[in-house]
């Protein structure tokens, strides 16, 4: 299970009202889980989108 690599979404809100978000996000949290390299590129990626 990969995520879709073109789509780029913001993390889900806090309300939880992005279930797109949440899908994706859930996905690529279980990649990470066992891809070092790609938790640090996600964790860089986090921190260039956080507003």
């Amino acid at each position: 299970m990969e995520c879709p690599p073109a789509i780029v979404v913001p993390p889900p809100d806090p309300a939880g009202e992005n279930p797109i978000a949440l899908r994706l996000c859930a996905c690529c949290e279980q990649l990470l889980e066992s891809d070092a390299f790609a938790k640090q590129t996600w964790a860089a990626l986090a921190t260039v989108t956080k507003h």
